[in-house]
Formats: structure tokens, sequence, C-alpha cells
């Protein structure tokens, strides 16, 4: 897969890996998202939350959807990479929502947990050759090779991720009923964006020569 269209469809393919972590900031287990995102090429993208486990489908499976979300797939770029908010892509009708009331306020978590994960598909996203040096400047050098030392932090750190998925699970499901995982991944996600907005002014201070 190649361009805009591909990257955001490979993004959304890859949010089944951490289904438990969605259904948390999606809790409605009746919505099939159908994602169309419009270009060259145009993709479709099913999210069925309806299914255990969670369906994800690409093609053109509008007829199984309750919930449409359909934009330009530069559009949906700006609105993911925080360049452009959603409610403004929405009053301009660039990014067209339909369906019932309940299940569209359904989505809205879903657009402010997203882009912290779609940065991070793009940076480890593998350019295809043919795709355009735009597309490619906007990636950082992480998803190039990893050193031995890089890969035995990673794993790691993966063995650490899981423990605290599980030890959360424990709290949430037998001890802590009334646990709101949401909050806890929201504060998750501004301490993300706290370290990435840091990470990103230290370049700049050396460059000031602070």
């Amino acid at each position: 897969m190649s361009g805009r269209t591909d990257a955001l469809a490979e993004f959304v393919m890859r949010l089944g890996a951490i289904e438990p972590l969605l259904r948390v900031v999606v809790p409605d287990d009746s919505m099939r998202l159908l994602m169309t995102f419009r270009g060259d090429p145009e993709r479709t993208v099913l999210l069925d939350f309806s299914s255990h486990p969670l369906r994800v489908e690409v093609g053109d499976p509008a007829r199984s959807a309750n919930v449409w979300v359909t934009a330009d797939g530069e559009v949906m770029h700006q609105v993911l990479t925080e360049r452009l908010a959603a409610g403004e892509a929405f009053g301009r009708r660039e990014l067209l929502l339909r369906g019932s009331a309940v299940r569209l306020a359904g989505i809205i978590p879903f657009l402010g947990f997203a882009p912290i994960l779609y940065r991070e598909h793009l940076a480890h996203r593998r350019p295809a050759p043919e795709e355009d040096e735009m597309n490619t400047v906007e990636r950082s050098d992480r998803g190039g090779r990893l050193s031995r030392r890089e890969r035995a932090i990673h794993q790691a750190l993966n063995g650490v991720a899981w423990t605290a998925g599980f030890g959360l699970g424990v709290l949430r499901y037998r001890v802590l009923e009334h646990l709101d995982l949401f909050v806890l991944l929201e504060h998750m996600s501004l301490g993300l964006r706290a370290a990435e907005a840091e990470a990103a002014v230290e370049p700049e201070l050396v460059a000031r020569g602070a």
C-alpha cells in the first residue's frame, strides 16, 4: 500500500490489535463504523464492534455499517495529526458523519484518542518506493532497523506494557469494579502528549544554543 489513503487504511486496520483499549474508548457494542478515505485510491475500512472479537474488514461493506465517516484522505490526515480540528472540518463539510446522534457521539472520544496512535503509525510505517517525497519527510527515522540494544529494550518494554495492562485488568474486573479505565487512558494520553511536546522542544533549545 502507498499514498495517504493507504496509510490511513493501514492505521485503522491496526486498531484491531488493541481491541480491549479501543472498546474502552468506543463502548458501543452495536456500532459498525465504516470509514471511507477519498483519494487515489479510495479506501474503506469497517470496524465492527458488534463482533467479538472485533471485526476489521477492508473493502466496501457499506450495508453492514450503522455509522459512516467519510473524508478526503488529506483532510483526515490533517485531523489525525491535529493540524485541523475535527469540528472545523465537519463545519466545512470536509468531514462527513452519518448515523444516529447517540452513535455519532460515541466516536468523539475516538477522534480525541486516535492522533497519538496515528503519529506513531506514520513514524514507524515503511514507505513504499513510489511514495512521494512529502509523505516520506513527515516520518521520523525511527522506522529504520533497530540495533540489538534497542531491540532488547523494546522487548522489555513490551513485557512491562503487558504486565501493566494485566494489572489494570485485574484491578478493574476483580478489585475495583467502578474504576474508570477511560479516565486512566485519558491521563496516559496526557502524559504521552507532555513527553512528545518536551521531546519537540529539546532540539529547538539546542539549535538556539540554550
